[in-house]
């Protein structure tokens, strides 16, 4: 069962500074059912001040950017400091690189395209619920 989802940002929260709607509304709706982060390429000054902008900041447990380290290595810290098996952990991210980087680690990985199926259809698929 999925306890916590780690978001890329740019290309799966928000497209060119602006908020994706879908992605917006699942995060609200969900925030209670699983723990959010974000593992982004962003700054975490810029990635701070854009969420407080968009009033977004609230529903993350903790805001992970590259000065923290590799996208594989934030994988590994939510792990090891939440208490959280790989198995219940899912990382969406809009570049296929990204998502191999952790495939050995056994945590559930989402390719996050822009299409007219929704987040939550994508997830639901994903993990078979």
């Amino acid at each position: 069962m999925i306890q916590a989802i780690v978001f890329d940002v740019d290309g799966v929260i928000l497209n060119k500074w602006k908020i994706i709607q879908d992605s917006y509304n699942f995060i609200k709706q969900n925030h209670k059912k699983y723990i959010f982060f974000t593992n982004t390429t962003f700054s975490k000054s810029k990635l701070q001040k854009l969420f407080s902008d968009l009033d977004i900041w609230k529903y993350f447990m903790e805001l992970l950017a590259y000065e923290d380290w590799n996208k594989r290595q934030n994988i590994e810290y939510i792990k090891e400091v939440y208490n959280l098996s790989w198995d219940t952990i899912l990382f969406i991210d809009d570049i296929n690189d990204n998502l191999e980087q952790v495939k050995n680690t056994k945590v559930h990985t989402l390719l996050f395209t822009q299409d007219s199926v929704s987040l939550q259809e994508k997830i639901n698929t994903k993990l078979n619920i």
